[in-house]
């Protein structure tokens, strides 16, 4: 599996038989080109359709399950109670389990976290909240991707220094190709850029 950043914050994971581009909330219209050679493109906003996409491409922004390509989605309504609440995604994908959280600005329900269950990934937007450590704390991922507004690094700073973990290497692209790759006695973090 491998996992890259494109523009705006759209991450691109590259599975052994298919491709996908998750694009974060507010993008819908202008997103990187590479998103047009995906078999999915997930959208966090359900409330926006993802526009200008071929026929080849499927569009996913709504609750529910779907499979295609060895790749099995779930999305979930981060607030259920809200019309227009943003996705959450668990992904599974050679034989990984992923989750993107796509709001980290307000308190995660008890019956999301329940819901998402055992994962090997979390992925997240780093916006300076507080919450996501609470998260990370209840899910126990085997490792974090934070997604950092390239030219603020007073976020992940913050972030690092309250997880008590060093800044880990930035890399342009992320490949793991087992589980074994984790480690097993500490939660790995991961950057790219």
């Amino acid at each position: 599996m491998e996992i890259s950043l494109l523009k705006n914050q759209e991450l691109q994971i590259k599975g052994k038989n298919s491709l996908m581009v998750i694009l974060p909330l507010g993008l819908y219209k202008e997103y990187d080109e590479a998103a047009l050679k995906a078999n999915f493109i997930l959208s966090s906003s359900t409330f926006e359709k993802v526009e200008n996409l071929t026929s080849e491409i499927r569009a996913f922004n709504w609750p529910g399950e779907t499979e295609m390509a060895g790749i099995s989605i779930k999305s979930i309504k981060m607030f259920p109670d809200e019309e227009k609440s943003p996705l959450a995604f668990i992904i599974l994908i050679d034989g990984f389990s992923l989750c993107y959280l796509s709001d980290t600005a307000k308190d995660i329900p008890k019956t999301l976290i329940e819901s998402i269950g055992n994962i090997d990934m979390l992925i997240f937007p780093l916006d300076g909240s507080k919450i996501i450590h609470e998260m990370i704390e209840e899910l126990e991922p085997k490792a974090i991707l934070p997604i950092t507004d390239r030219t603020n690094t007073t976020d992940l700073d913050t972030f690092l220094n309250k997880l008590g973990i060093p800044k880990p290497e930035v890399k342009f692209k992320l490949s793991i190709n087992s589980k074994t790759e984790f480690k097993p006695d500490s939660m790995g973090i991961y950057l790219l850029v």
